[in-house]
């Protein structure tokens, strides 16, 4: 079962002389219900998206929610061999 995705800004891919940029708007309202990390940061992912919006907008960005699962194989249990 998939988890639904906390989105929380989109924005557009321009180029310019020096590469890609993206210039991304986000509602402050909808980054305040981010949880915050031990370290004081909120977790954001952007992707991009299957064709642009009614407004042409290219990308969306979301709560990145990941959290790294401990391996069965990394116990501390010391090696038989």
């Amino acid at each position: 079962m998939s988890k639904e995705k906390n989105y929380v800004g989109n924005g557009k891919a321009i180029t310019t002389k020096y590469g890609t940029m993206f210039n991304m708007s986000f509602k402050l309202e909808d980054l305040k219900k981010l949880p915050v990390n031990e370290k004081g940061y909120i977790r954001v992912s952007m992707s991009e998206l299957k064709s642009p919006d009614k407004f042409g907008n290219t990308h969306t960005c979301f709560e990145n929610d990941y959290k790294k699962e401990e391996s069965p194989m990394a116990d501390s249990s010391p090696s038989p061999f």
